[in-house]
């Protein structure tokens, strides 16, 4: 039996497009425009049609990676959620320490213009502000 779910595109760039995705067995197998969505009216573009095959490609990433020893020349090999949150936290925490929140550039384009984007901000706000791009790298 097949779904047709309404969402939209989380590429980035402003129009946030509708889509209908078609689920069998919960697995997406086609998408489409939606024709009744405001701004592109039933419009996709190649990257979004081409999103169940990145999806579902044996190549996709799943899970958090590390290099052995932390050397680039080294084997990745997978961590958990909770040890790769950790590096991370830590990395933040050192450069804030060491130079100050502004020491760190956050670059986020144009797309998701709603609530995500936000959160981001305040994220970065919350170190006491980081350095941000205007305009265009």
């Amino acid at each position: 039996m097949e779904d047709v779910i309404y969402t939209t595109c989380t590429l980035d760039c402003p129009d946030g497009c509708g889509i209908l995705a078609h689920v069998e067995n919960g697995r997406i197998v086609r998408l489409e425009g939606h024709p009744k969505h405001e701004i592109t009216q039933g419009f996709l573009c190649g990257k979004t049609y081409r999103y169940p095959e990145r999806v579902y490609s044996p190549q996709r990433v799943l899970h958090p990676l590390k290099r052995e020893n932390g050397r680039r020349n080294e084997a990745w090999t997978r961590i958990d959620w909770d040890e790769a949150l950790d590096i991370i936290a830590a990395r933040i925490r050192n450069a804030v320490e060491a130079f100050g929140s502004l020491s760190i550039m956050h670059y986020q384009r144009t797309g998701s213009w709603g609530a995500s984007k936000l959160l981001s901000r305040r994220f970065w706000n919350l170190l006491g502000g980081v350095t941000t791009a205007s305009g265009s790298i």
